[in-house]
C-alpha cells in the first residue's frame, strides 16, 4: 500500500490538504502539522507528527523542523511527500528531496499572480508543482493546473443566526476588522466573531477558534458572512452556497506578509470585497445573491489523474 505524507501549517494550508485527503483512496496517510485544535480536528484517525512552531518567517523554526524531518523520514518511508506550505512544508520538502523521496507542492488558491515564499523556496527542488489557477502556470514551466480545490458542498440551513465575522487562523492580528466588528455591534447588529490571533472584540460575543464543524455551522446559519481574505474561509463559505463579504488583509498595516489577499479578490465573482471602514454600511444594505454551492469536482478529477501517475495505489 502506498504511503503519502501530508505536510502543512494550521489554517488554510492544512484545510487544503484536508479537502484532498478523500481523493487518496486506500493509500496510507501520515500528517505532519503543528499541535493545534484545528489540526487535531482534521486528521481524524490518521497518524500525525507534530512539528515546531510558530513557523512564520522563523529561521529557528525552519532549522528545528529540518532536523526533525531528517530524523523522522527514515521511519516513515513515504512514497510521496505532499505539502501546501507554509513554513512547515519547506524543510520537510527539502529533507525529503535530499533523501531522494518523491515530492510535490500544491499552491494555495489565493496565489494567482505571485507565488508564495514557500513555493519560491521549494520550486527549484520539488518534483511536482500543482497550482489552482491558469494564471499561476507561470510559477513553474511544468506546473500542473488543477483548478480550484474546494471542500465538499454542505447542506443549506435557515440563515437566522448573527452576522458572523471570521478572522481565520493567521498569526497576524487584524485590528481593523476587529474594530469593524465592534462598530457593527454598536450599530445594533447581532454579531459573533471568531477572532483568531487578534484581540477579542468589545461589545459582542467571540471565540478565538472554532472547530472545523462549528465553523461550518456558523457560516451556514449566519444572516451575513464576513471573512478575512484567506482562501479556506472563502472556500468553506462558498461550498455552503454563501457569497461572503471579504475583508482582505494588507501588509502596510502588519496584517500579513504581503497583499496577496487583495490581489486574489480582483475580478472575483464569488465574493464581495469590502474595506473594514465601510463594513457597517455594506451589512446594513446587504442582500446576499442566491448562489448554489461551488464544487471542486474538476480539480478532484485532475488531482486523481495526477496522483495515479506519480503514486499509484498498491
Amino acid at each position: 500500500m502506498s504511503h503519502v505524507v501530508l505536510v502543512a501549517d494550521p489554517g488554510g494550508h492544512f484545510a487544503l490538504l484536508h479537502w484532498l485527503r478523500p481523493l487518496l483512496g486506500t493509500r496510507r496517510v501520515t500528517w505532519v502539522g503543528l499541535d493545534s485544535g484545528d489540526v487535531r480536528a482534521r486528521v481524524g484517525e490518521d497518524p500525525v507528527v507534530f512539528g515546531a512552531g510558530p513557523t512564520a518567517r522563523s529561521a529557528s523554526a525552519l532549522w528545528r523542523n529540518l532536523r526533525h524531518a531528517q530524523a523522522t523520514l527514515p521511519r516513515l518511508r513515504p512514497d510521496l511527500v505532499l505539502t501546501s506550505g507554509a513554513g512547515l512544508g519547506v524543510p520537510w520538502l527539502w529533507a525529503s528531496r535530499a533523501r531522494g523521496l518523491p515530492t510535490a507542492f500544491v499552491e494555495v488558491a489565493d496565489r494567482k499572480h505571485r507565488p508564495s515564499l514557500s513555493l519560491r523556496l521549494v520550486a527549484p527542488v520539488a518534483d511536482h508543482v500543482l497550482v489552482q489557477h491558469e494564471a499561476a502556470r507561470s510559477f513553474r514551466a511544468d506546473a500542473v493546473v488543477l483548478g480550484r480545490v474546494r471542500p465538499q458542498p454542505g447542506p443549506a440551513v435557515p440563515r437566522t443566526g448573527p452576522v458572523f465575522v471570521a478572522l481565520g487562523t493567521s498569526p497576524f492580528p487584524f485590528e481593523r476588522l476587529v474594530r469593524a466588528a465592534e462598530s457593527l455591534a454598536a450599530a445594533g447588529h447581532d454579531v459573533f466573531v471568531q477572532h483568531g490571533a487578534s484581540r477579542a472584540p468589545v461589545g459582542c460575543p467571540s471565540v478565538a477558534q472554532l472547530t472545523p464543524d462549528a465553523f461550518q455551522a456558523a457560516l451556514a446559519s449566519a444572516r451575513v458572512v464576513v471573512v478575512h481574505g484567506g482562501m479556506a474561509s472563502r472556500a468553506e463559505a462558498q461550498a455552503l452556497g454563501r457569497v461572503p463579504l471579504v475583508v482582505a488583509r494588507r501588509a502596510q498595516h502588519g496584517e500579513h506578509v504581503d497583499d496577496h489577499q487583495v490581489e486574489a479578490l480582483v475580478g472575483a465573482t464569488d465574493a464581495v470585497a469590502v474595506e473594514p471602514e465601510a463594513l457597517v454600511g455594506h451589512v446594513a444594505g446587504w442582500s446576499e445573491p442566491v448562489a448554489g454551492p461551488l464544487s471542486g469536482d474538476a480539480a478532484a478529477t485532475s488531482f486523481r489523474a495526477w496522483l495515479d501517475q506519480v503514486c499509484p495505489e498498491m
